[in-house]
């Protein structure tokens, strides 16, 4: 019986001892829909199984595993998912022993000979993987050789061999995602309309900032998808799914200004009655729009545009390679608040510092606090959030890190990078409670991101924290929190006090 039967993986992000307590981003495993789409077109049956959403994965991947089965593929970030696909694999390992074992996505991208030393890794797909993966798999049903096959690494005869890289292609050149494959109500959140679908309109980005892997992954080059098929695919899902939002979940949507104009003038043109959130962008970009651009971003239903501010300090923001000032957070601000569109800005501390630089953490946060402050003053359509500072390996940052000693061993295995997760010294308990505290209580009330209660105490009490959080802001006094306790309290017992 010919093997014609792929199964794809898309693991557990987050090591839980409880997974559903927890908040996880729900989307779509684009990635691995897409790496599916050509195996699709070329009518091998493929299997996704995607633990986010399904409790009963491992059983459910189980059963699908038969005779027909040519391979199986593990798409992996870097952490916890390492950990979650290789008790998969070695669960399948157990079950199937001769069946190729093919680990894709940013970690094994970015460090792919120490993936295929693993013992549950047979190939590594390096990269874009949709022609790669498409070769991989015609190949491994014709029991031929896979030698020439551009952008793997794999074991030969003991031995980790890596095959020359294969070039960046234009993702119009794919074939349109396979969402059939997936049960698309389960991806169906209210994170900007009341049914809204994640989606990605382009691959990659030519940018170089310090701390980010994608400029590894795909050499700083981008492509997207002409307007035409963005909007055939909204209109796709307005039809099929009933959805009246997008959330895109593009590395940086604003990088071809026609193509964004197109899109949302077509938009309009198609009457679709559609809105979208998460536009990830950078503000030297957007500075460069024109107005008929934001007319028609603003009319074609954008709701909020998100931005890497990073820092209010520009020495850190040179030093990340960012390639703006914290001027230019303020003058795209200004922008979007002409147009009426929300803005969303995140923020890192605990950055490592070069020899030259000397900032505390504390400068770090409160120079980001007065830069929030002023974005506030302009008007409150606004949502922030400020993270610590974690190494990505194989980044500038990530260099620097151990440079200054932050790291001080380096995980060599693919095992050991399952289990990496940086503390960062630099940022101390104190300054991380106060993040914490800021992003879960401060900064949503300062935006007015809690929806009022109507009446009763719940209206009382959503009222008093609000008030408090913007007296906390207001005087940068973070210390004996204890409505923030209580919150964290009443939210843990599922009480609705917003």
């Amino acid at each position: 019986m010919p093997k014609n039967k792929v199964i794809l993986f898309n693991p557990w992000p987050k090591k839980l001892a409880d997974k559903n307590k927890q908040r996880v981003h729900i989307y779509p495993p684009l990635s691995l829909l897409a790496i599916a789409a050509p195996l699709n077109a070329a009518n091998y049956k493929v299997e996704i199984i995607d633990a986010v959403i399904d409790s009963e994965y491992k059983n459910n991947l189980l059963n699908f595993l038969d005779q027909e089965t040519l391979c199986l593929g593990i798409t992996s970030m870097t952490g916890y998912p390492i950990v979650n696909g290789l008790k998969i694999a070695k669960l399948v390992r157990g079950e199937m022993p001769d069946l190729p074992i093919i680990w894709g996505g940013y970690h094994p991208s970015i460090l792919p000979e120490q993936t295929a030393e693993n013992e549950f890794v047979d190939i590594v797909v390096r990269g874009q993987g949709e022609t790669t993966f498409l070769e991989l798999v015609e190949l491994l049903s014709k029991n031929k050789p896979i030698e020439n096959v551009l952008g793997i690494t794999y074991k030969r005869n003991g031995k980790v061999v890596n095959n020359p890289d294969r070039q960046f292609e234009d993702i119009n050149r794919f074939p349109p995602l396979p969402f059939h494959l997936v049960d698309v109500e389960k991806y169906i959140t209210s994170s900007v309309g009341k049914r809204t679908i994640g989606y990605r309109t382009s691959q990659g980005c030519p940018y170089k900032c310090g701390f980010c892997v994608e400029p590894k992954v795909t050499q700083r080059r981008w492509s997207g998808y002409s307007a035409q098929r963005v909007l055939d695919d909204i209109e796709g899902f307005a039809r099929k799914y009933n959805i009246d939002a997008v959330e895109l979940h593009d590395s940086n949507f604003f990088v071809d200004k026609n193509r964004v104009k197109e899109i949302f003038q077509g938009i309009r043109q198609r009457h679709l009655n559609i809105e979208f959130g998460a536009l990830g962008g950078r503000a030297d970009e957007l500075l460069r729009y024109d107005d008929k651009s934001w007319q028609a971003i603003k009319s074609g239903g954008c709701r909020d545009i998100l931005i890497g501010a990073e820092s209010g300090r520009d020495e850190l923001l040179e030093l990340i390679n960012k390639q703006w000032q914290s001027k230019d957070t303020l003058k795209i601000k200004q922008k979007l608040s002409h147009y009426k569109i929300r803005a969303g800005f995140s923020f890192i501390i605990g950055l490592p510092h070069n020899h030259g630089i000397k900032i505390t953490c504390r400068d770090e946060l409160f120079s980001v606090l007065d830069l929030i402050d002023r974005i506030n003053n302009i008007d409150n359509l606004n949502r922030a959030s400020i993270m610590v500072f974690h190494p990505y390996p194989q980044t500038d940052l990530f260099d620097l890190a151990v440079k200054n000693r932050l790291i001080k061993k380096i995980p060599v295995t693919l095992t050991e990078w399952g289990s990496f997760d940086i503390k960062n010294r630099l940022v101390s308990r104190k300054y991380r409670q106060i993040t914490e505290q800021l992003n879960y209580y401060i900064l949503p009330y300062l935006f007015n991101l809690f929806k009022a209660p109507e009446r009763g105490f719940r209206l009382f009490a959503h009222n008093l924290f609000r008030k408090a959080a913007q007296a906390r802001f207001r005087n940068k006094f973070f210390l004996l929190p204890l409505e923030y306790y209580l919150l964290t309290l009443w939210r843990k017992l599922r009480i609705n006090v917003r």
